[in-house]
């Protein structure tokens, strides 16, 4: 009994330790997307900004066009 008691310390101390470091790389995964979707979000806001720029260039071609 005493040896399943050494063989599980072990295991138990390796198994932790892949444990830790894989929620660490989860962690560092989850800061790298947000900060993906922060980038995402600030390029659809600027997207946004040309749009309506386009938009109201191509009304005003409109307005020359008529004259």
């Amino acid at each position: 009994m005493e040896a399943l008691w050494l063989l599980l310390i072990p295991a138990l101390l390796v198994g932790g330790y892949f444990l830790v470091r894989g929620f660490m790389r989860v962690s560092k995964s989850i800061v790298e997307l947000r900060s993906a979707m922060t980038e995402l979000a600030e390029a659809g806001a600027a997207l946004t900004a040309a749009q309506d720029e386009v938009s109201r260039l191509g009304a005003t071609v409109d307005e020359v066009h008529r004259r």
